[in-house]
């Protein structure tokens, strides 16, 4: 500390050196307005007390002792003792928490022939301790009202605990997304300092009064963003198009953007379509969730995608059958519209004695075929045998899927003569105007005949399969001429059960069942 007053001590120094010096002035730091700043995230701020004082001739007094006394802000005083052994002497260093300070210095100096110390001088200063913080946007760049004043986002304020900060929100953009200071629906704006929301901070002007502690604070405006939202379909094979609902309000897909403040509700609804032939029921949306309508609450720009598995429509399907007493039950239905539907099922169901046996598959045409001859059964006009039932399921193969079971039925006895007599038929025409393939008999017990029709030319292949799709027999492998043809099967080396026989020849392809049973 500076000890820049005159003093003077007592015994020979005192006798020999009489001084008549007194003081005419004091100062001491901090000095009068001066203001401190708290550092980082300190609450309170330290700083060194120093002071001095000028000294002129003073006759006909002289000084022999003097001291000085510092009053603080709360009363405290201290004393700094020169020549007299009073009190415990003024600290160099203080650390003080932020507020508004007045200290007085005085200097008492006592007098040669006097018995009291005597003011001098005096010296009055008022100081401050002040946080410094800062006002900011909750995506760090952009412009902030600032105690009045536009500034940068994240520029400082110095402020003593107890005053008041202004800070103000600006609707602005941050380069990518619009934000805005949000006062309705859900998600609503709110004053935050540093991460924490300030309660009941959601006006966008506010007055926040400074804390203790908040050294290095930052107000943050808690502006929210405008998302874009799009819906759309997602059709395999056909596109985005269709119709969506969103909000209740049906538009086409993929709509226009909807404008939505960041997490605020926005719902969608998926629709049943039927497009080209194909019947589209929604599956989930591109997020995996399986209710076809939700609500949504975006966070950011986004598109939402109903997904959609499509099958082939049995409408427009038209299945019907040949109606002479006695010929073999023949389908002829019409092709689906959609090209990508390139194979059709042919299933039978028979309704025996009052009851319904299983489904089963009983062929696979390609398309444009449009008939099959099922030779197992004659057609009879009353329902005095069996009651059977087809179904002609079309495969859409951009989805591998097949169209749902619609069955149809016609009266009919099983004929077991039938495919000899057929058979025979076959071997009489001239040549077919349509592709075939049927076996007799089946059931079959080692041996089975295979019979299939040419309308034209080309390199025929009849393989059989067993249930596991391994090869057990290649039946016919060659060029043949447009025709009737048969091929035996002997099975007596394999076991008992279901077996594949297929046939391949120019663009046509067709699979049936046969069953082995010894």
């Amino acid at each position: 500390m500076k000890k820049n007053l005159v003093h003077l001590a007592v015994g020979l120094f005192f006798i020999l050196n009489l001084t008549s010096i007194n003081a005419q002035s004091i100062r001491f730091n901090p000095y009068n307005g001066r203001i401190i700043t708290c550092e980082g995230t300190n609450s309170s701020a330290y700083f060194r007390f120093d002071w001095s004082s000028s000294s002129t001739p003073y006759p006909p007094k002289y000084s022999v002792a003097a001291f000085a006394k510092l009053t603080t802000h709360n009363g405290v005083y201290y004393n700094n003792i020169y020549g007299t052994n009073k009190g415990s002497g003024i600290p160099e260093n203080f650390t003080l928490s932020s507020g508004t300070y007045t200290w007085t210095l005085e200097l008492y100096e006592h007098f040669l022939g006097e018995q009291i110390f005597t003011l001098t001088a005096s010296q009055t200063n008022t100081f401050y301790i002040n946080y410094k913080m800062y006002a900011a946007n909750n995506f760090g760049g952009g412009d902030i009202y600032l105690e009045g004043s536009l500034v940068a986002s994240g520029s400082p304020v110095y402020k003593i605990v107890g005053e008041s900060i202004s800070v103000g929100a600006i609707d602005q953009s941050d380069g990518t997304y619009y934000r805005i200071w949000n006062a309705s629906g859900t998600n609503n704006s709110n004053w935050l300092k540093n991460d924490s929301p300030i309660y009941g901070a959601t006006s966008r002007n506010y007055s926040y009064t400074v804390l203790s502690g908040d050294n290095g604070a930052t107000l943050v405006a808690d502006l929210k963003k405008i998302v874009n939202v799009t819906f759309q379909n997602n059709f395999v094979g056909a596109g985005n198009g269709g119709t969506i609902q969103v909000n209740g309000t049906t538009y086409n897909s993929p709509t226009s953007q909807f404008q939505v403040v960041e997490q605020n509700a926005i719902s969608g609804s998926a629709q049943w379509h039927h497009i080209n032939g194909i019947d589209y029921s929604f599956s989930q949306w591109n997020d995996g969730n399986t209710s076809y309508a939700r609500t949504f609450y975006p966070s950011s720009t986004t598109t939402y995608t109903a997904n959609f598995r499509g099958k082939p429509t049995t409408a427009g399907r038209s299945l019907y059958f040949n109606t002479n007493a006695g010929e073999p039950v023949t389908l002829y239905w019409t092709d689906n519209p959609n090209t990508n539907v390139t194979q059709y099922q042919v299933w039978r169901k028979v309704k025996q004695n009052g009851v319904v046996g299983p489904e089963q598959l009983i062929a696979a045409v390609n398309r444009a075929v449009q008939t099959y001859i099922d030779y197992d059964y004659a057609i009879t006009t009353t329902y005095s045998h069996d009651l059977l039932q087809y179904d002609v399921r079309g495969y859409y193969q951009a989805e591998q899927t097949y169209s749902d079971p619609n069955f149809a039925a016609v009266y009919g006895r099983q004929n077991a003569k039938m495919n000899e007599e057929a058979a025979q038929q076959i071997e009489t025409k001239e040549i077919p105007t349509e592709y075939s393939l049927t076996n007799y008999p089946n059931p079959f017990n080692p041996t089975t005949t295979i019979n299939y029709q040419l309308p034209q030319a080309g390199f025929v292949t009849i393989k059989v399969y067993d249930m596991l799709g391994r090869e057990v027999a290649t039946l016919v492998n060659e060029n043949q001429s447009a025709g009737y043809y048969k091929a035996g099967f002997d099975a007596s080396r394999l076991t008992s059960g279901v077996y594949i026989y297929t046939i391949s020849v120019n663009n046509y392809s067709q699979s049936k069942k046969m069953l082995l049973a010894k």
